[in-house]
């Protein structure tokens, strides 16, 4: 008899905490969704504190070495000092307990009894409403596999761990209040899956050019030149550059999601990313400041040692 599905789970030898900010279940999540055809079969996946919870619906041998690449590639990113546990991958025999299953990894955060992650960053419950494009390949896999999992049940999936949002809040809505526009830049990473804007790989780029597409059409250059950290002429010329419209529809979304919170979560800082910090007022990219170490230029009349000592006249 052929299982239905295989439920992975994978933990460091020592059951350390594997992700400690938002950044870094976002880059938990990329690390997932970027073993390519590997994660096709991908019906969801959910970090918890010390553990990561996927539910696959491949082979078997597929499922062992989809674990093995998601372990490497998160000891690669996450910096992680040790090495996994053997992952444990049991199967999944009928429909009831692949249903269950798919509950069972979305909840991680309330069995453990977890608040660090209300937005799920660290699952892929984001990119099966729409809100993130790195996974949506497993939008048709739980569509086949589990054509009873509508949106309103991903959606109350959603709400269990942000409560007093309204059902609105997940609307598809294309307009935002304007005060949400502050959260631009939060947004864009979190729809495009990557831990910061700063940088010039794919995923970092699309992301910045659909948060300055979006935040165009809601406020002025220099305003979103300022959310975003870049310099007005960059907004500019980025307002003419072509971007995946899924990604501005999955920024569009997380912004509506953002300003029906109760309370906006906190910003992250530079201790908990990479993300640089200003030195000024100014945005990073008109921010100077002398790095640290480094010589400050004289002038020869400055310079002690250039100066002429003037010796007494015989």
């Amino acid at each position: 008899m052929k299982n239905l599905a295989w439920h992975i789970t994978m933990k460091l030898t020592d059951h350390r905490v594997l992700v400690r900010s938002p950044a870094e279940r976002r880059a938990l999540s990329r690390c997932v969704w970027a073993r390519g055809v590997t994660t096709a079969d991908v019906l969801t996946f959910r970090s918890a504190d010390t553990h990561v919870h996927l539910l696959y619906g491949g082979d078997r041998k597929t499922a062992g070495r989809l674990a093995h690449d998601i372990e490497v590639s998160m000891r690669w990113q996450l910096e992680l000092p040790i090495q996994f546990e053997p992952a444990r991958i049991p199967p999944v025999g009928d429909q009831n307990h692949l249903r269950r299953s798919f509950d069972y990894v979305v909840r991680q955060d309330l069995r453990h009894s977890l608040d660090a992650d209300p937005l799920h960053e660290g699952g892929n419950l984001l990119d099966l409403l729409g809100m993130r494009v790195a996974g949506l390949a497993a939008v048709a896999s739980v569509r086949k596999m589990l054509p009873r999992i509508d949106r309103a049940h991903l959606v109350s999936l959603f709400r269990e761990g942000l409560p007093g949002v309204p059902e609105s809040a997940f609307s598809e809505a294309s307009e935002f209040a304007e005060a949400g526009l502050e959260q631009l830049y939060e947004a864009a990473c979190s729809a495009g899956c990557v831990r910061q804007l700063e940088g010039r790989n794919s995923a970092r780029m699309a992301a910045k050019i659909a948060a300055v597409q979006v935040g165009s059409g809601f406020a002025p250059t220099r305003r979103v030149a300022r959310i975003l950290g870049i310099c007005p002429s960059r907004v500019r010329r980025m307002r003419q550059r072509d971007v995946d419209p899924r990604l501005i529809t999955a920024i569009r979304r997380q912004l509506h999601l953002r300003a029906h919170l109760p309370q906006v979560p906190r910003p992250m800082t530079n201790a908990e990313d990479d993300r640089p910090g200003p030195s000024s007022a100014l945005p990073p990219a008109f921010a100077r400041s002398r790095p640290t170490g480094s010589r400050v230029r004289r002038s020869p009349r400055e310079r002690p040692e250039a100066r002429r000592r003037r010796l007494p006249r015989r």
